[in-house]
Order: C-alpha cells, then sequence, then structure tokens
C-alpha cells in the first residue's frame, strides 16, 4: 500500500528537494525527448541528475516518467500507464531506495484522480502527493 505524504513532503518539489538524502529519488513528469525545460523536470535536471535527451526511467537521483511525447503531446493514460507500471517495478525491485512522487501528469491536463488511481498498487518506499489520498486507499507515514 502506498504511503502518503506527511505535512513536511505534502507533493511540493521545492521541499522535496531540500529534505532528499542519498538513497531518496525525485520522480517527475517527464517528455519523451527528456529536454527538462520547466517545472519539475528543470528541477530534476538542476538539482537531482536528470539526463536531458532523456525522457524516462532512471537518471542520477531522479526517475522520469513520460507523460508527454517528444512533440510535447500530452500522452494517452493507457500509455502513461506503462511508464507508470515500468516505474512501480523498478522502485520493487529497489527497495533500499525511497521514491518521492510528485503529482505527475496534472500539468499534462489529467485530473488528480485519474494520476492517483494508476499509482494505487504503489510499494511502501514510494510517498505520493497528499492530494492523490482521496483517491486512492494509502496508509500514513509514521
Amino acid at each position: 500500500m502506498p504511503v502518503v505524504a506527511d505535512n513536511d513532503y505534502d507533493g511540493d518539489p521545492d521541499r522535496i528537494s531540500r529534505r532528499m538524502a542519498n538513497n531518496q529519488i525525485f520522480v517527475f513528469g517527464s517528455e519523451l525527448a527528456g529536454r527538462h525545460g520547466e517545472g519539475t523536470a528543470l528541477r530534476a535536471w538542476k538539482h537531482h541528475g536528470a539526463i536531458r535527451g532523456k525522457g524516462d526511467g532512471p537518471m542520477g537521483m531522479a526517475y522520469a516518467i513520460a507523460v508527454r511525447d517528444s512533440e510535447q503531446r500530452t500522452l494517452h493514460l493507457d500509455t502513461i500507464k506503462k511508464h507508470v507500471d515500468r516505474f512501480l517495478g523498478y522502485a520493487c525491485r529497489n527497495d533500499n531506495l525511497k521514491f518521492f512522487v510528485t503529482a505527475i501528469g496534472t500539468d499534462a491536463g489529467y485530473a488528480d484522480a485519474e494520476m492517483a488511481r494508476l499509482f494505487a498498487d504503489a510499494p511502501v518506499n514510494c510517498e505520493l502527493p497528499e492530494e492523490w489520498a482521496h483517491y486512492i486507499k494509502m496508509r500514513k507515514r509514521r
């Protein structure tokens, strides 16, 4: 069961960045071209080792989940789900890491409810945005 963020986290990218340790990964929405030019993608590039030209998967202390294609068009939810599922598999295989998931997809036009449901089976080493707690069952972090 995924963990709901606490008040120190609350899904805010600035707060996430300030409190991250060496085993913590910043998870952000990206476009397949990997330009990382704005929003959480820019933050991932500047502060967490995201690589320009790589738009999906692990890099540095970040993990990109594609929500837009190379031309900045929003990907279909089914396509995003495949990227999310790949991430969730990675998170399960790397249970020594802590993943701070930003509200990916919401800036691409999807509602919190739509995106939150894609993460309903996230492992406990994933902290999800607090606003997603209304849409999926999450346990409080202790």
